[in-house]
């Protein structure tokens, strides 16, 4: 992923987001996991704990129709870093 790409990233935190492709491993089901922000959802699929969540098949979606997405493996390279700025609220 480009330095361009994660600025832009970082810069775009503040927008809508859903996470899909997540495996609630206690429910042994898919997660159902309600909208939030780009930087939450970048939070989430980096931090999850792996005796709770599975999201090496995960995406985040974001973007006025959902069109723009993000792999965990993106995330994590989002949250390493920009980590806790990507919460603030700009």
């Amino acid at each position: 992923m480009s330095y361009d790409l994660m600025e832009a990233m970082f810069e775009r935190r503040n927008e809508g987001a859903r996470i899909s492709g997540v495996y609630d491993v206690r429910r042994k089901q898919d997660a159902n996991l309600a909208p939030r922000r780009l930087g939450e959802a970048i939070q989430f699929v980096a931090l999850a704990p792996p005796e709770c969540y599975v999201v090496r098949s995960a995406t985040v979606a974001f973007g006025e129709r959902g069109d723009c997405s993000l792999r965990a493996n993106e995330c994590a390279r989002i949250w390493a870093k920009y980590g806790m700025s990507l919460l603030d609220r700009v």
